[in-house]
């Protein structure tokens, strides 16, 4: 009866798209909700991508589930997102550009996060910053500059950098960069030997990184704009909204924050620190809590449950 289609045949965790789907099939198999990955004859279809959607009955009840980062999208992603009956997204900010552009319904339905080890973090020497993001919007290069102008001469502080891109282009003594693929538990072992998590993101679909870190007590600087979990960033970077600073990719506006909010931030979290760590542990329990997959995908479960009963 339900079609899970798109990317839930990959369960490649490496990516947003790819871990979301697994986990709504975990909970599926967990609660033994009944379903079948591009069934040809399902009443109800789930395709989490982006447009063009795969669908497979002509007469079924079609939801697109589609993420983005900016509030435009391509105008042939809306003829698409028009021709389902309704549309998924893991963000209001989203969910409301999507509204203004589409004559179907649009539906919020936030992501979680996996449980993991938490600590309260002490000030460590040199004072470390941790930024994670392989994306243009991630802001990766405002961070190295915010982190050279304040801290270049010092050898009290770090910065490291992960990412995929397998190009390293710091030659500085304060900045290690990591550019292997690395696992979950090796993931939570970097946020919990780091002291702040730096990701002033212009734009995400949902952001997985910074209430991952936030989840496992690592104070956490981002900006705000696009997150669901707002309240539990430890230090806010605020940033309204802007021309995207990469129009070839990201469409519209995003949040894009100046390099002075970001040194701001960064002085703050060393100066302030035992404030803010206490703050990042007590929040790393309302993250695990509010932000349960369960929970999450729980509220996913309850809509479809109500389309089968009003359309089937």
């Amino acid at each position: 009866m339900i079609s899970l289609n798109g990317v839930f045949s990959y369960n490649n965790t490496d990516f947003g798209y790819g871990k979301v789907s697994k986990r709504i099939k975990d909970y599926f198999d967990k609660y033994k909700i009944h379903y079948k990955v591009n069934d040809l004859n399902a009443k109800l279809e789930i395709c989490l991508n982006i447009p063009p959607y795969q669908f497979h009955n002509d007469q079924s009840y079609k939801i697109g589930f589609t993420m983005a980062e900016s509030t435009e999208l391509p105008e042939e992603y809306y003829f698409h997102m028009n021709n389902c009956n309704e549309i998924w997204t893991a963000s209001e900010w989203i969910a409301k550009s999507y509204a203004e552009k589409l004559s179907v319904p649009v539906y919020c339905f936030p992501h979680g996060v996996d449980k993991v080890y938490q600590i309260k973090h002490s000030k460590s020497d040199p004072f470390t910053f941790l930024f994670v993001g392989d994306e243009l919007r991630s802001n990766e290069e405002l961070v190295v500059k915010a982190f050279l102008k304040l801290y270049a001469n010092s050898n009290k502080h770090r910065l490291i950098i992960k990412h995929k891109k397998n190009l390293n282009l710091y030659n500085h003594p304060n900045i290690s960069v990591i550019e292997k693929n690395i696992s979950d538990d090796e993931m939570i072992e970097l946020f919990h030997s780091s002291d702040v998590f730096v990701y002033p993101s212009s734009g995400e679909g949902f952001g997985f990184l910074p209430l991952e870190a936030i989840a496992s007590g690592l104070p956490t600087i981002a900006t705000t704009g696009w997150s669901e979990y707002k309240d539990l960033i430890t230090i806010p970077i605020n940033s309204g909204l802007s021309k995207s600073v990469w129009p070839e990719i990201h469409l519209g506006d995003m949040f894009n924050p100046d390099i002075d909010s970001v040194c701001n931030a960064m002085q703050y979290s060393e100066n302030n620190y035992e404030e803010i760590a206490n703050t990042a542990y007590f929040n790393s329990f309302a993250a695990q809590h509010d932000f349960d997959w369960d929970k999450m995908n729980g509220n996913i479960l309850k809509r479809i449950i109500n389309i089968l009963n009003i359309n089937l």
